[in-house]
């Protein structure tokens, strides 16, 4: 390690500069103080009070091992083991996806549109590390929260995260392509999904942090088929969405007039296609229309 010494000043400075070989600037002075805060409780304003604080050998080779899995692009969240999803620090790793900040919009929204008086059934399907069902679980903790995955693994990880901050929700290992599993499942009032959404040819567009290190069957939907997650929650939704309930997703911001349409042809009312912040078209929703 081609360090000056081992005070805290010169790491940060040995690395900040190797890490910018590889990322921008602001990226990798953010990523360099979220590896020294979440690896060796050393805060930014306790670098700046103590720039002559000396690190350990064992301090420097983790920082040294962390900086070096992030030049070769693994996301720091996967590095330190964590990420922050609407307030919750969620434990994360290369068996599910990293949340996205555009998907809290997607919990405000289903916060806003939920009524905090009466017992309400909710289902997350596709839910990964849990970030969806436990940041409206503990916003609402009136809700009954299902979660669902294919991947056992993911499970581990969101059945960690319930009990990591005491919030109670029901996990199925389940295919919700494989209809098989449906009879597992009660109706609900709401059911919202994050499906896989990106299309093979999009791959191009994607950066070597998501393409090498997220779980791929989590991200991705073939050319020829790729609302396939949508229909199949929309017919799984006709048995298992009470009338007059709810449906959220997060889309593909290609896919919007499509998913509207897709909405409409299973007789959903009070369609709304919702921007995010870059306005991006990136949430829809629908209310289940009562059958006369």
């Amino acid at each position: 390690m081609k360090v000056k010494s081992n005070k805290i000043k010169d790491i940060r400075d040995h690395y900040y500069d190797e890490l910018k070989k590889t990322h921008q600037e602001n990226e990798a002075r953010r990523m360099l103080e979220i590896i020294l805060e979440d690896l060796l409780q050393i805060t930014k304003n306790k670098m700046l009070l103590n720039p002559d604080l000396r690190l350990s050998e064992s301090e420097m080779l983790k920082v040294h091992f962390a900086c070096k899995d992030l030049m070769n692009h693994k996301p720091v969240q996967y590095v330190v083991g964590k990420t922050n999803f609407y307030g919750l620090d969620l434990l994360v790793n290369s068996n599910v996806l990293i949340p996205r900040p555009e998907t809290e919009e997607l919990v405000e929204w289903i916060l806003s549109e939920t009524n905090s008086e009466k017992k309400i059934l909710l289902l997350d399907i596709g839910t990964g590390s849990g970030a969806i069902a436990l940041a409206l679980k503990k916003q609402n903790h009136g809700l009954e929260v299902w979660g669902c995955d294919i991947s056992p693994e993911a499970l581990e990880v969101a059945d960690l995260n319930a009990d990591t901050h005491n919030l109670e929700i029901i996990l199925k290992n389940a295919d919700i392509l494989d209809k098989n599993h449906w009879n597992e499942f009660p109706e609900f009032d709401i059911i919202v999904s994050n499906p896989p959404y990106v299309t093979e040819k999009d791959k191009n567009q994607m950066q070597p942090n998501v393409l090498d290190f997220e779980p791929s069957r989590a991200l991705f939907v073939t050319d020829e088929n790729p609302l396939i997650f949508y229909l199949t929650i929309l017919e799984f939704s006709e048995t298992h969405l009470k009338p007059e309930g709810k449906i959220f997703f997060e889309i593909n911001e290609n896919f919007g007039n499509e998913m509207i349409s897709l909405l409409e042809q299973f007789n959903y009312a009070e369609v709304t296609l919702k921007t995010d912040l870059n306005d991006r078209n990136r949430m829809i929703c629908g209310s289940k229309n009562v059958k006369v």
